[in-house]
């Protein structure tokens, strides 16, 4: 007996290509601003306008499991593009997972766990293509501000500009507790991105001081060598907090660069070639005493943690199909913050647990969550205001209204949400380790009296 005819399966061999994710990202938000009333579309609305479900629009944006080349045909058409053989590529050798979940900041360029932060990044690129234009991205550490930089950069260089990211823990000590010495190892390490002779000697006159000199190096020597735009990243802009008279001198220094794009005078044009893109952490805003960075950029953001839907999509694209409730679960335990979900997520993937037993099973004393964790009592344990305020959060079973001075503080810090001027935990996690962690506090007899004094007595055991 012959055997049955089998009709030949779909070949589902293809991924999107970096380049092909990006032609097809832009003409989204291309069609999303003209369209959708500058709303980034849901899922929901992508699928009916592609006729492709939900899940394989997914399947096709995280750029791990292979699809056919219709799939890719149908959703580039949907946005008037022609698929062409450089958008994809064959699913062979695919990166192994460990290879792909990225654990260390800032998310690789090409990596399918990027969640944007749509509109953002759209208003990112609206903002660098003007002259002169700058941007300033602040959240507490590990909530993707590199990785958000990183991209926006590389949307600058698809638009022929040029491009230096400037990592400024790079800069030792001994070089930032001196303005002049900072100010010149600055205008070096420009000179270096974009490989020109090093002149800041030739350029320097102690007589003039550093504002004016490095002033007079960019519009003498950086500036006129540009052929095209400029965009310069600063990264970890916040160390320069640690001194508060170099920072202040700096970036009013910027400002100041910012503000002759400007002028209308012969070097306007100049500066108006270079765009700035600064990224700095707030955890050392909360700290007593200490300031924000004095810098007004013409688009400011304080990056959001991620929604509810984005931690839904960021789990499908680690290869589970859980329920909306366990993904509610993990959304509780850890709020939307983006490092931790990804930590969680190859954890639960490397020990392949269901994800109500990991939760069930997991404490604050998790080593994958130490580090985060320490860092966070470590701020506390140097003000004892804001440890008074997380203990009225951790006894309180509902959110907490404190002065507006202090709600930024524990803001800045990562700690908490805010809704309405009252205050709650982000999450579970920092709810179970605070506990644990404050109640130890409070049984130290020399500080005991101190907090009590701030958070009063209703509080005392």
């Amino acid at each position: 007996m012959s055997p049955k005819y089998q009709p030949p399966k779909r070949q589902r061999g293809v991924i999107l290509s970096v380049q092909g994710w990006q032609r097809l990202k832009a003409a989204q938000r291309k069609s999303a601003f003209q369209d959708n009333g500058g709303k980034p579309y849901t899922l929901e609305q992508l699928s009916e306008r592609t006729h492709l479900s939900p899940n394989t629009l997914i399947k096709v944006r995280r750029r791990i499991i292979p699809v056919d080349r219709k799939t890719l045909i149908s959703y580039f058409s949907a946005f008037d593009l022609t698929l062409n053989p450089k958008d994809y590529t064959k699913a062979d050798g695919k990166l192994s997972d460990y290879e792909q979940v990225p654990l260390k900041s800032p998310v690789p360029l090409n990596s399918p766990f990027y969640i944007e932060r749509l509109p953002i990044e759209s208003l990112c690129h609206e903002t660098l293509v003007k002259p002169g234009s700058s941007i300033q991205i602040v959240a507490p550490k590990q909530m993707g501000k590199t990785s958000l930089m990183t991209r926006i950069l590389q949307q600058a260089r698809a638009e022929g500009f040029q491009t230096i990211l400037l990592n400024l823990q790079l800069a030792e000590s001994a070089i930032v507790c001196d303005l002049n010495r900072f100010l010149q190892w600055f205008c070096a390490v420009v000179t270096r991105g974009l490989d020109l002779p090093h002149q800041v000697p030739t350029y320097w006159d102690d007589i003039y001081g550093g504002n004016a000199n490095s002033t007079y190096y960019f519009e003498t020597y950086l500036l006129p060598k540009l052929g095209n735009p400029l965009v310069l990243a600063l990264d970890n802009a916040d160390v320069l907090c640690n001194y508060p008279e170099i920072a202040r001198e700096f970036f009013s220094l910027l400002q100041t660069w910012g503000e002759k794009a400007s002028y209308g005078d012969r070097c306007s044009q100049m500066w108006q070639n270079l765009r700035l893109v600064i990224a700095n952490s707030t955890e050392i805003y909360a700290m007593s005493g200490v300031n924000s960075i004095e810098f007004t950029a013409e688009l400011s953001i304080r990056l959001p943690e991620l929604t509810g839907e984005q931690v839904q999509d960021l789990v499908i694209r680690h290869g589970f199909n859980w329920h909306p409730q366990q993904i509610q679960q993990l959304y509780q335990f850890l709020g939307g913050h983006s490092y931790l979900i990804q930590l969680t997520l190859n954890a639960i993937k490397t020990e392949n647990i269901p994800i109500d037993q990991f939760l069930a099973t997991v404490t604050a004393k998790a080593d994958i969550y130490r580090e985060h964790l320490h860092q966070l009592l470590e701020h506390l344990h140097q003000d004892l205001e804001l440890m008074s305020a997380l203990i009225q959060l951790v006894n309180s079973s509902t959110p907490v209204e404190f002065e507006p001075i202090l709600t930024r503080r524990l803001q800045n810090l990562g700690l908490v949400q805010v809704d309405q001027g009252k205050v709650r935990l982000r999450c579970q996690l920092y709810h179970h380790y605070f506990r644990d962690r404050l109640y130890t506090t409070l049984n130290d007899t020399k500080i005991r009296p101190l907090i009590y004094r701030r958070v009063g007595t209703a509080h005392q055991p």
